[in-house]
């Protein structure tokens, strides 16, 4: 590893959720690939805060380990903005702690928060010019919505961006004059007939739902929020679900963990 030791990478697991145990599968096998070690913690879904609390407390104080990761949702009753603000900034691989947010809020990131940092590398990579595009976020979480919406309006990228929810009112009508559209709704076809998309638009998708299929081995088949079958016609682009975003995000999990590993390294130099 470019710090000198394999970092580590704790991923915290609480209850059974399907969904989450193949996201978590999926970064440790990727983490291996790599050269980042893994450390999962399993906690059932009756887990107290205060258990879930204990066990991020003694993670932070371990050397061994570089990079903290709750993995969510976490199951009802468990509060996970003041979980996750137990985790120290300086191992905080998601950057979901108000340290970290702040930092972003401000322009002095240490680290962005893994799933914008992924959409931030595909326009990077594709040479997606950002400065005064009109860019239409349709997810206001913590995850998502807020912290891209931070990083595209930073200083050096400076894009025009709306941040649209289940209350707005005229969705349809910002998604007709935006030029990018990142949709994380969660509901498969959201965007699809009926939507009149402006020509050339890049549409990052983000969403993985998952949709009966008979045909399929599984019993089911993986689609995003956006049906790219109805817009055949139209000229532009967009992210593949599954392959796209979602991959990304893990990317950014290891990349986040090397870069917490290496200042950890420095600061005791």
């Amino acid at each position: 590893a470019a710090c000198g030791f394999p970092p580590c990478l704790a991923i915290i697991l609480v209850g059974d959720d399907k969904a989450s145990q193949s996201y978590v599968r999926t970064k440790e096998k990727l983490a291996v690939e790599v050269g980042i070690a893994t450390r999962n913690h399993y906690l059932p879904a009756s887990a107290t805060k205060d258990e879930v609390v204990a066990l991020i407390r003694s993670l932070n104080a371990d050397a061994k380990v570089q990079g903290i990761l709750l993995q969510l949702p976490l199951p009802a009753g468990l509060d996970a903005f003041s979980i996750i603000e137990e985790i120290s900034p300086s191992k905080d691989a998601d950057a979901l702690t108000s340290f970290n947010m702040g930092r972003l809020f401000k322009d002095r990131q240490n680290v962005l928060a893994c799933t914008p940092k992924g959409i931030m590398k595909i326009f990077e990579y594709y040479k997606i010019p950002l400065a005064s595009k009109n860019v239409l976020i349709i997810n206001r979480s913590n995850i998502v919505g807020r912290p891209l919406a931070a990083a595209l309006v930073s200083k050096g990228v400076d894009a025009t961006v709306t941040i649209a929810h289940s209350k707005t009112s005229n969705i349809k009508e910002l998604a007709a004059s935006a030029d990018i559209i990142v949709v994380a709704v969660s509901k498969s076809g959201y965007i699809s007939k009926g939507w009149k998309l402006k020509s050339g638009v890049m549409v990052v998708d983000v969403s993985i739902n998952r949709i009966p299929d008979a045909s399929s081995p599984k019993g089911y088949r993986v689609v995003g929020d956006f049906n790219p079958d109805d817009f055949s016609d139209l000229s532009g682009s967009y992210t593949p679900v599954p392959g796209g975003v979602g991959l990304m995000t893990v990317c950014e999990l290891l990349e986040n963990t090397m870069f917490l590993a290496q200042r950890q390294m420095e600061a005791k130099r």
